[in-house]
């Protein structure tokens, strides 16, 4: 019997926009 392989899944990273103040 073959013993098969699990691949591993990348995790995405998520980008946070920067609020800008108003003065």
């Amino acid at each position: 019997k073959k013993k098969k392989k699990k691949k591993k899944k990348k995790k995405k990273k998520k980008k946070r926009k920067k609020k800008k103040k108003k003065k």
